[in-house]
């Protein structure tokens, strides 16, 4: 049966407890480790701030003029940094491709 707090008296102590105590881990991701062995940690971005991935990504949006914007900064990476058409040719190609016969995006 629950007790009464009595008037002008300390506060009861609580009936039921909660355990208020919980353990904690780290988690080891590969990208960080290779960030703290003192490669470049900015990732490689065009003019409006976006990555590679990014780009490609945004080439296959529903909006004619996110396209557009995404081949453009694709255009100025690749102009930029044109190392990175040597190692991701195929997959500019292959998202850029596509994109010659789409009347909407020019």
């Amino acid at each position: 049966k629950k007790r009464k707090q009595k008037l002008g008296k300390k506060k009861l102590a609580p009936t039921s407890t909660t355990a208020t105590q919980f353990k904690t881990r780290s988690v080891v991701l590969l990208e960080q480790a290779q960030f703290a062995d003192g490669r470049d940690t900015q990732p490689t971005t065009s003019r409006g701030s976006h990555t590679l991935p990014e780009l490609l990504a945004q080439l296959r949006h529903y909006s004619p003029d996110v396209r557009r914007d995404a081949l453009l900064g694709l255009n100025d990476l690749l102009h930029d940094h044109p190392s990175l058409l040597h190692t991701h040719a195929a997959e500019v190609l292959s998202g850029a491709a596509p994109l010659v016969s789409d009347t909407a995006a020019r």
